[in-house]
């Protein structure tokens, strides 16, 4: 949860002369509480190739929210539509978006300029549970860490892992980010939460 402090210097952000680089510090903090907290984050009820929330699950942990406050657009989508705009529009109500980007043939990140070591994000992959899909949580690193998978010259590092036996992916393809799409709804959002956990 984001200190009164930080709750103040987003309030203050929005309007100042160094509007971006007082964003981008404070974003910084928060990525770092946020992997920090994820560990140990929301279980999937749900299991299988067609019927499976590891997905909605990874999102609730990510975002902190509740999973019952966080669509399964996975399974829910309906024929025809993209899950990745259903989800985007879902996003959007936060004040966020999702950046979805494929990894290379050879499980390589493609180059990403200026990402913050342990920015976390959403992996997916092939499960190791059968021929379906699985979304685990993780964090963008520079160098190494715990859990590691290697991408190239950057790691991917495990954080959470929704299915409680807890093997991760057999194979990782894709990583999604979250964007902030609109400042205001995002810091709304946050000061609700700050309220809710009793910080004033």
């Amino acid at each position: 949860m984001m200190t009164p402090d930080q709750l103040e210097r987003i309030r203050t952000a929005n309007s100042g002369p160094h509007r971006c680089e007082t964003i981008d510090r404070l974003l910084d903090e928060i990525l770092e509480l946020k992997v920090s907290r994820v560990v140990g984050g929301v279980i999937q009820t749900s299991f299988g190739a067609t019927a499976g929330n590891c997905h909605q699950a990874a999102w609730a942990t990510l975002l902190g929210l509740p999973i019952s406050d966080v669509p399964n657009v996975s399974v829910d989508t309906p024929k025809g539509h993209d899950w990745q705009v259903v989800e985007n529009e879902w996003l959007r109500t936060l004040g966020l978006a999702s950046l979805y980007i494929d990894l290379r043939e050879d499980g390589s990140l493609p180059r990403i300029n200026g990402l913050p070591d342990r920015t976390p994000c959403l992996v997916g992959g092939k499960s190791p549970r059968g021929d379906f899909g699985h979304t685990v949580v993780g964090a963008y690193r520079r160098e190494g860490g715990s859990h590691k998978l290697e991408c190239g010259k950057h790691w991917l590092e495990w954080v959470h892992d929704p299915h409680p036996d807890g093997t991760w992916l057999a194979k990782a393809e894709d990583v999604t980010f979250v964007l902030v799409s609109d400042f205001t709804k995002l810091t709304h959002m946050v000061e609700q939460a700050a309220k809710a956990a009793g910080v004033n």
